[in-house]
């Protein structure tokens, strides 16, 4: 199963998938629409996606959220900025 979402200045992207077997399952990562100008990895294991055409094994029951932009490091949003920039507090 997958899922896709995207922020809302469209900066960030973040395709979640999950497998829900017991067996080991094949994503084919050029499913997935990935821009290959940008560096994608895995949230989750911290792995780089380095081949956008290649494939992604997922073990039994693992989830992976591959994003092109990691927003747990960035000390503020931009969007926060916007909202800062264009409304009085």
């Amino acid at each position: 199963m997958g899922l896709w979402r995207e922020s809302l200045l469209k900066d960030q992207n973040i395709f979640c998938v999950f497998n829900f077997s017991s067996e080991p399952q094949v994503l084919e990562l050029g499913n997935l629409n990935l821009i290959m100008t940008q560096k994608w990895q895995d949230l989750i294991s911290l792995q780089r996606i380095e081949d956008t055409d290649g494939q992604l094994t997922l073990a039994p029951y693992q989830m992976a959220w591959i994003a092109n932009k990691d927003g747990r490091i960035a000390p503020q949003s931009q969007l926060l900025e916007i909202y800062q920039r264009l409304l009085p507090f």
